[in-house]
Formats: structure tokens, C-alpha cells, sequence
């Protein structure tokens, strides 16, 4: 609290408001590295909250803007917030994410289709909603834009610097955690962003009661299929399983919990490896791009996203963890342990 009190010049009177905001929810077993790792990742979340929350930053923010006409999944989508909050800690900069903007909603329960649908607030700055004259202006007209726009694979960062990502990344690490490295902090910058509000724990905590194994420990997977081929080549089951093994040989750990959008990525797992306990989500899976079926009206946005949240927190917490880098989601999961875990 003094540290962020020091560095940013907020008030400790609104500090308690942090405390309402933030919650570490670690499953019982699982401890972090080492009691350092704790107090690291609160001094941290505050200095974040400082940041976000401070109104005079207001005036001077960075906006995000998210195209809600074109398609991006969920972790690529908050690799790119969790890039445009570390620019703002680098540059002293507010960040707000642009309203609407969430594809993966349901417009009839959360009209606003914002951040907020299912997250606490990130900031206490005004957020303003882009019109869909300004896409089609980005589009038609690319050299009449501002040239200090930025953007990640369908999300627009705006502000008014010359901004460099990776420069931005290592002015985001506070002089207080220089002991740590950029990347431990963009960890700690996708915690900040992924705080449910408390009905969607709810979801998330019924379905860990139900999947998990009691006071065991197991494993998480992650087989991205669908049309990531488009992207990276696609891993056959077989490999995942392989590393799957070497756990249980050297750690006796037989349960697996698995997220896939492959529903015969399932089926061949408990046909083929008697050896494991498999446990998923009870959702349907088929193998396609899950953004065009949003954009068909074929899935409902509200239960993609409650599933895939459920999954990525579920996985957060397991002792081990298989899936590949060529997925955002992957590396989200990585990013979630990282930062309640320390490993």
C-alpha cells in the first residue's frame, strides 16, 4: 500500500475500494513459490488499481477499441488489453476499453456488451463508444486516420504519443517489483483484467466442485482445434497424451481435465487411455470457428464465453498443464498461473 500511496499519489483512504475490487481465489493445495510471490502480486494489483482509478489520469487516457464487426477469439482479445494496460502503466496513461464491443455476450442479458458483462470495472474513467462510421472510415480510408492509432489483430489502440509495445512492456514494470521481469507483469496486468463479478464465480466454482478431483491434484489440457489450422498446424491427441504419461509415470496424477472445441478430441481421450480420469464441461463442441457461428447466430455468446471461463480458470489452478503456444488461450492459462502461482 505504501509503495502505491509513493509511486501514484493516491490517497490511502482509497485503498479499501481496492480491497471490494479484488479477489485471489487459489485452490486449497496449490500454493504459490514462495510467500513472496503473495505480496509481490498485491503490491502489484494496487499499483495497477492506483493507476486506473486516479481522475486526473482520466484527461489524458489510452483508449482501447475492440471492432465488434470483425472477429477476434477471447485470448487474443485480452492479449491485446492486457498490451494496452501495460502501455498505460508505462506511459502514465488511464486505460479504458471501448464499450459494445463484446461479440461474446448476450444482448438481451447485458445490453451494454462491455467488459463489465462479466468482469469488475477496470477503471473509474468515462468510457466512450466508437461509432461504426469510424470502422468503416479505418477501413475505406486507412491513410486520413490518426497515425498514433494502434492496433492488435482487430483491437485499436488510440492515444496521443508515439507508442512502441515492447518499449512500453518494460516502462509498465514499477521501480518498486524491478526484482521481476516485463513479462511477470503483463501476468500480473491479465489478473487485473480477469476478476469475475460474483455470479460468474458461481458458475466457475459449481462446475470446479463437480469436475475436480478432492484435495488431489491433476492436470489441465488444453486442444485447440476449429480453425486454428488456419494459423498453426493442429496437434493430433497423441502428442498431447504422451506428455500427458510422463506426469502420471513421474507424479502419479491421473486425472485430466480437458477444454477443446473438438468433441472427438474427448471421445478418443477416454476411449484410448483408460489409464486417465477425464472431466469437462458439459458444452457442445463442433469443431468450427466459434466467431463465425457468433456472427450466424448459431451459439449463444453469453454460454461461449461461461464455458471458456470456467475452463481457462479451471486450468489456472491445475498442478500441470499440456497445450501449445499457437493458441491465445494457452498462453492465457500460462499467464493466470504465473500470476496467482508464481510458477
Amino acid at each position: 500500500a505504501a509503495a502505491a500511496v509513493r509511486e501514484y499519489r493516491v490517497a490511502p483512504a482509497a485503498l479499501p475500494s481496492f480491497c471490494a475490487r479484488f479477489t485471489v481465489r487459489r485452490r486449497p493445495g496449490r500454493a504459490a513459490a514462495a510467500d513472496s510471490d503473495l505480496e509481490d502480486m498485491a503490491a502489484a494489483q494496487r499499483i495497477i488499481f492506483a493507476r486506473q482509478f486516479w481522475k486526473p489520469l482520466c484527461g489524458r487516457g489510452l483508449q482501447i477499441l475492440a471492432d465488434p464487426h470483425t472477429g477476434t477469439g477471447v485470448g487474443s482479445r485480452f492479449q491485446g488489453l492486457v498490451a494496452g494496460l501495460m502501455s498505460g502503466l508505462g506511459f502514465a496513461r488511464a486505460v479504458t476499453i471501448q464499450p459494445g464491443s463484446w461479440r461474446y455476450t448476450n444482448a438481451s442479458l447485458c445490453p451494454a456488451r462491455t467488459h463489465e458483462c462479466y468482469f469488475r470495472a477496470i477503471t473509474s474513467c468515462p468510457q466512450k463508444l466508437e461509432t461504426s462510421e469510424f470502422w468503416r472510415r479505418k477501413e475505406d480510408q486507412p491513410d486520413q486516420m490518426d497515425e498514433r492509432a494502434f492496433s492488435f489483430k482487430n483491437i485499436e489502440v488510440r492515444t496521443d504519443m508515439q507508442w512502441s509495445f515492447w518499449e512500453s512492456v518494460k516502462l509498465g514494470l514499477p521501480a518498486s517489483l524491478g526484482h521481476r521481469t516485463p513479462f511477470w507483469m503483463m501476468c500480473q496486468a491479465a489478473l487485473f483484467l480477469l476478476q469475475p463479478v460474483e455470479w460468474v464465480w458461481d458458475v466457475i466454482d459449481k462446475e470446479r466442485e463437480r469436475l475436480l478431483p478432492k484435495g488431489k491434484p491433476y492436470i489441465a489440457m488444453h486442444v485447440r482445434h476449429g480453425d486454428k489450422g488456419t494459423e498453426a498446424a493442429l496437434q493430433p491427441i497423441e502428442r498431447y497424451m504422451e506428455v500427458a504419461e510422463d506426469i502420471r509415470r513421474m507424479h502419479e496424477v491421473d486425472h485430466i481435465i480437458i477444454s477443446t472445441d473438438d468433441d472427438a478430441v474427448i471421445e478418443r481421450a477416454k476411449a484410448e487411455y483408460p489409464q486417465f480420469h477425464i472431466s469437462h464441461t458439459d458444452y457442445p463442441r463442433n469443431n468450427w470457428s466459434t466467431w463465425d457461428a457468433l456472427v450466424r447466430n448459431e451459439v449463444d455468446g453469453r454460454a461461449e464465453m461461461l464455458n471458456g471461463l470456467t475452463n481457462v480458470f479451471l486450468a489456472a489452478d491445475a498442478d500441470f498443464f499440456v497445450g501449445t503456444m499457437s493458441s491465445n488461450w494457452g498462453r492465457l492459462i500460462v499467464m493466470l498461473s504465473y500470476a496467482l502461482y508464481g510458477r
